[in-house]
């Protein structure tokens, strides 16, 4: 049997049944191909009864010699690892080629995320538009980041009933794993919403934002804008992309002592385990609760 169907069948099977959203199907098909185009360099034939720890190690190899960091190599690797666990659940086979295949050790890395002052500076920035209703609707956009800390494809994904302003609510209809969630809006983003609605031009949709031609906003036009509000705000560090911003709102809740489990909802993350990570940023946190034991007071 090809292995080609049975990637294509997994794919599919990550979009309906496990409601992986288009980006992340779109990652594991790239992710694949790569595989894929590597059997057949190697001669490899693409067969599933032909598949043995060989197959997966030298791409392993060669990912590796590529000079692709560890994080990208064991994502690729758990890629064709959660494939074969599929393949084993609709009994396609009963070997398992990626049993002892080692996942490279990842560096433990700290989320990056902005200060207040930074926060404000990126907000402000968006005032440096040309245009007066891009720049309402630049600010709103990155707002909700900001205040609700929602990923990238879920805010693209937000339709015009998902903002309740009269009960200060925000709907995320299509969140990881197709589940919903209700976050509260509190009034900055109440005001740079109700500024932007004010302004956005009748469109033949009903996503929340949009372009100037009347287009829903995509991912090419949300990273420009992102980029130019980051060149005007006179932020310099590295590594600030519209992600940390996901950072940010997670590590000021936990700075203003929300409990974990309110940030997991709010996040929409499956575990604690993923949440727990802010735990390590802020360590002036940490310390002060360490400075509250009988045995440091005098």
């Amino acid at each position: 049997m090809l292995l080609k169907p049975l990637v294509e069948e997994f794919l599919h099977y990550l979009e309906t049944e496990k409601g992986y959203s288009p980006y992340t199907v779109r990652s594991y098909f790239y992710d694949f191909q790569t595989w894929l185009r590597h059997l057949e360099e190697e001669s490899m034939k693409p067969e599933l009864e032909l598949v043995d720890p060989m197959y997966i190690r030298s791409f392993v190899a060669k990912l590796s010699d590529s000079g692709l960091k560890p994080a990208t190599v064991a994502r690729r690797i758990n890629a064709i690892r959660s494939f074969w666990n599929y393949l084993i659940d609709c009994e396609y086979t009963e070997k398992n080629p990626c049993r002892r295949i080692v996942t490279p050790k990842l560096e433990q890395t700290l989320p990056i995320y902005l200060c207040e002052e930074e926060v404000n500076a990126l907000l402000a920035a968006t005032d440096k538009s040309f245009y007066t209703d891009l720049a309402f609707r630049d600010r709103a956009v990155l707002s909700v980041f900001v205040y609700t800390g929602i990923r990238r494809g879920e805010l693209l994904e937000l339709r015009l009933d998902d903002v309740d302003l009269k009960q200060r609510l925000l709907t995320v209809r299509k969140g990881k794993g197709k589940k919903e969630r209700v976050i509260p809006i509190v009034e900055p983003l109440a005001e740079a919403l109700g500024d932007y609605l004010e302004l956005r031009p009748d469109t033949p949709h009903d996503r929340l934002f949009s372009t100037r031609d009347k287009r829903p906003l995509g991912r090419t036009g949300l990273t420009a804008l992102f980029r130019n509000a980051l060149k005007h705000s006179g932020i310099q560090r590295p590594g600030i992309t519209v992600h940390k911003l996901r950072h940010t709102f997670a590590t000021m809740l936990l700075r203003a002592n929300c409990d974990l489990v309110t940030i997991q909802k709010l996040m929409g993350h499956n575990s604690l385990e993923t949440t727990s990570v802010y735990l390590h940023v802020d360590t002036s946190r940490l310390r002060g609760a360490v400075e509250k034991l009988p045995l440091f007071r005098r």
